[in-house]
């Protein structure tokens, strides 16, 4: 899913175990378009890819997705109502697996709990 170009990250703040991201929805972006053209939604198999290209800032490595644990999407993100979202990332290591706890949010609204594992990938 090529979704690089479906955000702007506008702020980060990354400490030894912790991270959040403020990221900028580009409302011009075709996914838009087809989910759904009347009223835009952020699909959850992005909001959860998202997590996935974040935490790759974080390691400098590629990661993927290889178990979830728990994904509750709690409300919908209209992305031309709610352009901006946090990603509150907290996670553990293993292994070489990162075990993830990912609230989204903003300073109203929290729309999805996430508990994830994700590792780099082999090339």
């Amino acid at each position: 899913m090529l979704i690089e170009d479906i955000y702007t990250i506008i702020n980060q703040e990354i400490s030894e175990n912790e991270a959040t991201f403020t990221l900028r929805f580009h409302l011009e972006h075709p996914i838009f378009k087809g989910h759904f053209p009347e009223q835009p939604i952020v699909p959850g198999a992005v909001l959860t890819q998202m997590v996935c290209n974040v935490f790759s800032l974080i390691t400098h490595q590629k990661m993927v997705l290889i178990h979830a644990k728990k994904i509750k999407f709690l409300n919908l993100i209209l992305p031309d109502k709610t352009p901006e979202i946090c990603y509150h990332i907290k996670w553990d290591i293993t292994d070489n697996q990162y075990y993830i706890k990912c609230i989204i949010d903003n300073s109203t609204t929290q729309f999805a709990q996430m508990s994830l594992t994700l590792q780099p990938q082999n090339d």
